[in-house]
């Protein structure tokens, strides 16, 4: 049984993590808000995702394994059958003749090692009869058959296990052929990142805006809204809308810094889109041959509200769209919630709070560049602090920052900017091109 927030709250307090007083308030919170625990104390600067999932290794006694940075090969996430994987969130991170390593994030799971055993390199998924209320009758009336005398020959799927076995193979002689009988190792990992794991390498993403489309439904407000949900429901980062050739244009998303297929538009529906696009966000829908960019302000049927940033090309076979969804979150981050190291964050809150010198985030898309930037200067976000930036475009706006938008048509480009800064009494100038 997965950890209650009560219990997530306890082993940190013992591993000294968080305070009785600071634990009783988030409990609250994450209570009022309706959220996990988890999020709230990382959203608060409290702990991070790292620190959490070493916490709730040490718990269980087992090594922490860091899926992002060590992905196990797509032979071996797809060892046990997906649905037995996202079932009991558990993913075979190594194998060999002898042995496997199964990152679980809840290792003390009843009946899991005999699952794993029974499942390993099969296609076809078996749960415990105790989780599957259909397969206890079959198998109560199989029980009942063999009263009455019905003793027949029966293929290793139809037997009963006595014992509580697993369905769908059947208690014999040989039955230990079809189970694995190397050595399991066990490491713990968070559900997120097991999650991850499938999404990195899943097959197209269902999508509900892909059912509007193959509906036959010509209404681009109704497919637009649906693509932007769905990205924000699978925690998309970018939306690409790609035309390829003269049918058919494809919209990917990236999660986790990964692309995947997200659907198909035909070109007869895709160009109502991306006029609807340009419209929102205050383009020229005339203009079909220089880039353009513009931002977006869109409501979730939950009422949530996301900015995003839009950038339109013109390419070979029609024009290129790509959303960048900003998280709404920003103004709250902190270093802490970000992962670092104790080491590393000290060394960055260190060389933030100095009064000269100069700091470069470099990395690739969605690699946490302007969180990590923004972060900093939410840090030194105070009263007495004087910050501005400029920026193309701004992504995010914080209170009590001043925001320039680089504009070179008026001249107003990131040089001149900046010179115009330096005589703006300055403490902290952040760059974001």
């Amino acid at each position: 049984m997965p950890l209650a927030d009560t219990d997530i709250g306890k082993i940190l307090v013992e591993q000294s993590y968080l305070s009785e007083e600071e634990l009783n308030t988030a409990l609250l919170e994450a209570k009022d808000q309706q959220i996990p625990l988890i999020e709230i104390l990382t959203e608060q600067g409290l702990i991070s995702q790292n620190l959490v999932q070493s916490a709730l290794a040490e718990h269980y006694k087992l090594e922490y394994f860091d899926l992002q940075s060590h992905p196990p090969g797509v032979d071996t996430i797809f060892a046990l059958p997906e649905a037995v994987a996202r079932k009991y969130y558990v993913i075979v991170v190594q194998k060999d003749e002898k042995s496997i390593t199964v990152a679980a994030s809840d290792p003390q799971q009843e009946h899991l090692e005999e699952i794993i055993r029974m499942n390993l390199n099969k296609q076809e998924a078996y749960f415990t009869e105790e989780e599957t209320d259909g397969k206890k009758e079959k198998n109560k009336d199989e029980k009942n058959e063999e009263k009455k005398g019905k003793e027949k020959q029966s293929k290793p799927k139809k037997k009963k296990k006595s014992g509580g076995g697993l369905f769908g193979l059947g208690k014999k002689e040989d039955e230990n052929a079809d189970t694995y009988k190397g050595k399991i190792t066990y490491v713990y990992a968070s559900k997120e990142g097991i999650e991850a794991m499938f999404l990195r390498y899943r097959k197209p993403l269902a999508t509900r805006f892909q059912q509007i489309v193959d509906a036959e439904k010509e209404v681009a407000p109704e497919i637009l809204d649906e693509i932007i949900n769905d990205a924000i429901q699978l925690r998309a980062s970018d939306i690409h809308f790609e035309p390829q050739g003269e049918k058919l244009s494809i919209v990917r998303f990236r999660v986790d810094g990964v692309m995947h297929e997200a659907g198909r538009i035909p070109k007869i529906y895709y160009e109502g889109v991306v006029n609807l696009i340009k419209i929102e966000s205050n383009m020229r829908i005339d203009e079909h041959f220089a880039p353009q960019d513009g931002a977006i302000r869109h409501s979730a049927p939950d009422g949530s509200v996301t900015d995003i940033r839009v950038s339109i090309v013109p390419v070979v076979d029609g024009e290129k769209v790509v959303m960048r969804l900003l998280a709404s979150y920003v103004s709250r981050l902190t270093l802490n919630a970000l992962g670092f190291s104790k080491e590393n964050q000290e060394t960055l809150e260190a060389a933030a709070h100095k009064p000269f010198g100069m700091l470069l985030t470099t990395g690739p898309t969605g690699s946490g560049k302007s969180t990590t930037l923004y972060a900093l200067i939410i840090l030194r976000n105070t009263p007495d602090v004087n910050i501005s930036t400029i920026e193309d475009p701004v992504e995010y706006k914080i209170a009590g920052i001043n925001h320039i938008q680089a504009n070179p048509e008026a001249n107003l480009t990131f040089a001149t900017g900046l010179r115009a800064l330096v005589r703006q009494d300055p403490d902290v100038i952040l760059v974001g091109e």
